[in-house]
């Protein structure tokens, strides 16, 4: 089966039908802009809106919140679980507690975060207020909105780690609030060949797209999987979900989607 780049790769072990569910490990992928206007686009989805600064390579990374509840005896947010690549695009993780609006500085140098959610909380049972994750700068690399637990991006980077890792859905929200036209689009950015080796001032190139005419308002939604195996992707690939074209203003998107790659199971 070719993958996004048309290099062959072996379908076999890949095939997920020959694997009980309960051992396909999979990583889910979901961001969103609340508000897209005319003079913003091209947006990527996440919750600062505009577009996405993907780091260059690996940084000291910092994480604070806007509340003082969200310490580590606090009502909100008491630890958070960060998880991205370094600079070599292999795993990191941790746990880190929280200091209201005082940073904290994480024990890994991250070039991408993939995922940042809230572990434990007080009594708000969430974060109560804007937990975002900078380098210096500050460039904001990951943001969490109050209450949502999670950050909501659809920005992602394949780990190099993962065992033939293949995309099993893509998917996309669409709430048209005036009559506009709309596209939504994901691109991919490839940092290795297919043999392995990095690519110099690698380019972003568009694999899925939708689009919605000017007609009236409503709500649109898009949910689409390349089949049982999925499509194989590759190793240190970049992903980010993208409005392009807004005719009217007070739109928002959302989009994401799910991977899946042999075992055994990664927590990242």
């Amino acid at each position: 089966m070719p993958d996004l780049m048309g290099t062959q790769i072996a379908s076999s072990p890949g095939d997920i039908s020959v694997l009980p569910a309960a051992v396909i490990p999979d990583y889910g992928v979901y961001g969103a802009t609340p508000d897209i206007d005319t003079g913003t686009t091209p947006e990527d989805l996440w919750p600062l809106g505009g577009v996405y600064p993907f780091p260059a390579g690996a940084a000291v990374t910092s994480i604070v919140s806007t509340s003082p509840a969200d310490v580590a005896v606090g009502a909100g947010a008491r630890t958070v679980f960060v998880s991205g690549l370094d600079g070599a695009f292999a795993i990191l993780t941790e746990t880190v507690t929280m200091t209201g609006a005082v940073p904290v500085v994480l024990a890994g140098a991250y070039r991408r975060i993939n995922r940042v959610e809230v572990v434990t909380a007080g009594a708000s049972e969430a974060n109560v207020g804007v937990i975002t994750v900078t380098h210096p700068g500050p460039t904001v690399i990951a943001q969490m909105g109050p209450t949502t637990g999670k950050a909501l991006q659809a920005i992602f980077t394949v780990p190099i780690s993962l065992v033939n890792p293949r995309i099993l859905s893509v998917n996309f929200s669409i709430i048209k609030q005036a009559a506009s036209s709309i596209q939504a689009l994901v691109q991919t950015r490839f940092n290795f060949d297919a043999a392995g080796a990095p690519i110099p001032d690698p380019a972003w190139v568009m694999r899925y797209l939708i689009g919605l005419n000017t007609q009236g308002t409503g709500t649109f939604q898009l949910l689409t999987g390349p089949g049982n195996l999925g499509q194989p992707v590759r190793i240190g690939t970049d992903f980010r979900f993208r409005t392009t074209v807004v005719t009217a203003s007070n739109n928002a998107v959302g989009g994401g989607m799910t991977i899946v790659y042999d075992p055994p199971a990664q927590v990242f």
